[in-house]
Formats: C-alpha cells, structure tokens, sequence
C-alpha cells in the first residue's frame, strides 16, 4: 500500500510526526549513515552509536514537530496511552 492510502489511517498526530521525518529526508539521511558506518565499522567503531542517538534525535524532533502543530491536545494524549 502507498505511503500516501497508510496515511489515512494514522491518527493525526501521528501523520504530522511522519511528515515531519519526509520532508526533512530521515529515511533517506538513516539509510547513507547505515551505509557509510557498515563500510567503516572496523576502522571506527563509534558510528553505530553516533548513528543510534541521530535516529534517537530524528524520532524528538519528529515528536516535537508534532506537538507544536497538532490542533487537540486529546490526539498527543491518546497516543501517550496507546504507548503505555
């Protein structure tokens, strides 16, 4: 199924959050820095980590990005729920 029909059914805080990692390119930048630390791994084992936390850091700003632009806080507290 397209990017576009998953969309639809995603809540929408959710879809700002995805948004958010589409037009700043985080698949994209995730996939060369995998690339690039699996090429590299012998001689400089600290990417993986460097690579962990800027996955960790996409997903803040994503959830951030999603928090200031979401219009009904009741969206960020259903998913709070689902995630507990």
């Amino acid at each position: 199924m397209p990017a576009s029909q998953e969309s639809r059914f995603l809540p929408a805080g959710s879809k700002l959050h995805e948004v958010y990692h589409q037009q700043h390119r985080h698949g994209l930048l995730y996939v060369v820095a995998e690339a690039i630390a699996a090429s590299l791994a012998m001689i400089v084992p600290v990417l993986k980590d460097v690579i962990a936390y800027m996955k960790l850091d996409f997903e803040i700003m994503a959830d951030h990005y999603a928090i200031k632009h979401q219009d009904n806080p009741a969206h960020i507290a259903n998913a709070l729920v689902k995630l507990s």
